[in-house]
Order: structure tokens, then C-alpha cells, then sequence
């Protein structure tokens, strides 16, 4: 490894020589004399000071790089910034990070930084290894497309991690649990390899998609006391996940939250509205508890599936307090034998549609009932109605 060093020994040297290249460098002085840099970045401003020869950078001085720093450099293999408190970032999709699409770039050393700004280090497709003890904010996009990221230190720092920030970090393997955590954002983690997911007594808020097809995630621990919202799409595709839990009931479920979780067999939550089909095609799903007051899944019938369309092995449901029962709730649960909702009140178009093998229904408070509601099922022996 050849590292171009930056000390103070040189730094009059540098400032002389990138001032001419970087309209936003910037630097310190002490009785006239250069005391420390404190930020660079311009497209080049680097590259030409190295004049290729270098393969890594330890920079000692610097305390922010800006963003665009050093954006395409494919002779960064390593870069070390014990100093620099926040790497600049871009919130704008055709914008470019400080080390977007560095493609050689394999290590990342950050002592000190506790901000990592949108699309940093964007599609850096060779690095394996962020080492950031102090991290607070893992900006927009700041790895996505990072496919060899495998190692990245998780600090109790971490507040927030934002949009995309590991989306498509196909490498990226590890337990997740940060109790400073507030939320994850929309694909913050997507078709990432995380395995177990901790979330810490103040969590609020995943986004959309913000763990879908994580094929390795298996186990979920919500802590929460003041309820977690679980976005749209939150979970799809999370193959290995066998059970969920949540007692706290203050924020909602979104649209296929759960979709496909073909190894998720039970749930037990308190929630106060269930979206269309948050677990659509969970198809070993077998046990349900569900406390909520409200309808469960969509009663305007304009939905293509409801909340456990196609959970074919589901056979035990329980939801004591829920006031109706929605639009395809449970259509194609073939191994639905008994169901019993004592409060629900309503009944909607195609709720039980094709539960081949139903055979008790009791529903002793229910008031209106769809005359598709049972379409399919051929098997029931006891109707139980208000």
C-alpha cells in the first residue's frame, strides 16, 4: 500500500498546491502560518495532487471532506481520516457523494465522524470493511450498491439510519441491534444479509421496504413502549422469519409488511389497523392473535388480497375485540377449520372465500353479513350468527 500522507509537516505544501484546483478548500491559520486544513472538495482536487501515484490516503488534518471529493478515483484502494467529524453528502438522486463509485476503494477508516452524508460512498463495489466507532447518521444512499460490504461497526451511536443507506449490500451480515436507534428509513437495509433485528425501547418508525428480501433475517425483538409504525412492504420477502410478536398497540401495520414470509408460522400483535394484505402468501403461517378494536383488512372490497389471502396452512385465529372481518381476509386459507370473532359486527365480500375446509363459524354479535362472504366454503357444519 503507497499512502499519500497528510501532516503538518506539509501542509503549507498542500495548501499551495490544491488552492488552484478546489474552489471550496479551506483552511485554518495561527500567527499567519497554516494550522490545520479544514475541508476540500472539488471534483480532482485530489487526483491531481497525487498525480496517480497513490493508491491511499491517511489524512490527519482535515476534519470535513465535502462532497464530490473524490468521486470516480479508481486508484483509491484504503483511506484513513482519524479527524474528519462528517463526510458531506447529497440528497438529490443525480447527485454524487464524497467517494461515489470509487470501485477499488476496500477499506474505510473514520475515527472520529459521526456523519456519513448521502451517497458517500455510493456503489463502491470492492469495499468490505467501514470502520466508524462514533457514527450518529448514516445518510441517504451513503453504500447502496455496496456489494462486498461485509463488516461496518454498528456503534450505539447510531440514531438514524437513512434512505437506502445499505440497500443492495448483499454481503452485509450481522445482528442488529442499536438502542439509540429512532427509525429506519425506506430500503435503509434491503437485500441485505442481516440475521436478527433488536428494536430498542424509543424505536417509532421502519419505512418502506426498509428490510425487504432479507432472505437471512430470522428473528424479530420489538421493545418498544410506544409502538412501532411497520411500513408498506417493511418485511417482504424475509424468508426466514418464524414468528412475530408485538403487545403495543399505537401504530399501524402497512400494505404486504409481511408478504411472502414463507416461513413465518405465528403472530401475535396489538395494533390498531392492519393494512390489505400485510401477510399475504405467508404460506406456513399457522397461528394468529390479533388484539385490536378495529375491522381487520380493507371493507370497501377494493383491494386484490387481503390481510391472510393464501396463508394455505392457517389454522388457528383469535381476535376477541375486532368490530369486522374485511374484504378477502382469509380467501384460500384451505386449512382454516374454525373461526370465532364474538364482537365482530360485520362480515365482508369474499372474507372466507374458498376456505375449503371450514367448518364452524360463530359470530353471535354480527349484524351484516356479504352474500359472498362464504363462497367456497362447502364444508361448514355450525353458523353461528347474531
Amino acid at each position: 500500500m503507497k499512502y499519500y500522507t497528510i501532516q503538518d509537516s506539509t501542509i503549507n505544501d498542500i495548501v499551495s498546491a490544491i488552492q488552484g484546483y478546489d474552489s471550496t478548500f479551506s483552511y485554518s491559520t495561527f500567527n499567519g502560518i497554516v494550522s490545520k486544513i479544514n475541508s476540500f472538495g472539488s471534483v480532482g482536487n485530489l487526483n491531481d495532487f497525487i498525480e496517480g501515484k497513490n493508491t491511499g490516503i491517511y489524512d490527519t488534518v482535515a476534519t470535513c471532506v465535502m462532497s464530490t471529493a473524490m468521486k470516480g478515483n479508481n486508484l483509491l484502494t484504503e483511506i484513513n481520516l482519524p479527524n474528519v467529524s462528517e463526510i458531506q453528502g447529497v440528497q438529490i438522486d443525480d447527485g454524487n457523494g464524497a467517494f461515489f463509485y470509487c470501485t477499488n476503494l476496500s477499506k474505510v477508516t473514520l475515527d472520529k465522524c459521526k456523519n456519513i452524508g448521502g451517497k458517500a460512498f455510493f456503489n463502491c463495489t470492492s469495499l468490505e470493511n467501514v470502520y466508524a466507532p462514533v457514527c450518529e447518521v448514516v445518510g441517504r444512499k451513503a453504500f447502496l450498491g455496496c456489494t462486498s460490504l461485509s463488516s461496518f461497526t454498528f456503534n450505539d451511536n447510531i440514531k438514524m439510519v437513512m434512505e437506502g443507506a445499505f440497500s443492495g449490500c448483499t454481503n452485509l451480515s450481522t445482528e442488529l441491534n442499536l438502542p439509540n436507534a429512532s427509525m429506519y428509513s425506506s430500503n435503509a437495509f434491503y437485500n441485505t444479509k442481516i440475521t436478527k433485528l433488536t428494536l430498542n425501547s424509543n424505536f417509532i418508525m421502519i419505512g418502506e421496504s426498509a428490510f425487504a428480501n432479507c432472505a437471512d433475517l430470522s428473528e424479530i425483538t420489538v421493545g418498544s413502549t410506544t409502538g412501532v409504525n411497520i411500513g408498506n412492504y417493511a418485511f417482504a420477502n424475509c424468508s426466514s422469519l418464524k414468528s412475530f410478536t408485538n403487545t403495543v398497540s399505537t401504530a399501524p401495520f402497512g400494505i404486504n409488511a409481511f408478504a411472502s414470509c414463507t416461513s413465518l408460522s405465528y403472530i401475535s400483535i396489538a395494533v390498531p389497523t392492519i393494512m390489505s394484505s400485510t401477510f399475504y402468501n405467508c404460506t406456513n403461517l399457522q397461528e394468529v392473535y390479533i388484539n385490536t378494536n378495529a375491522p381487520i383488512g380493507d371493507t370497501g372490497g377494493s383491494v386484490d388480497f387481503g390481510i391472510f389471502t393464501n396463508c394455505i396452512n392457517l389454522s388457528h385465529v383469535e381476535s376477541p375485540n375486532t368490530f369486522g372481518i374485511g374484504y378477502k381476509v382469509f380467501a384460500n386459507c384451505y386449512n382454516l377449520n374454525s373461526v370465532n370473532f364474538s364482537n365482530a359486527q360485520m362480515i365482508g365480500n369474499n372474507a372466507f372465500y374458498s376456505c375449503s375446509n371450514l367448518e364452524t363459524v360463530i359470530l353471535p354479535n354480527v349484524s351484516s353479513v356479504h352474500s359472498s362472504a362464504f363462497t367456497g366454503c362447502n364444508k361448514i357444519k355450525k353458523l353461528v350468527l347474531g
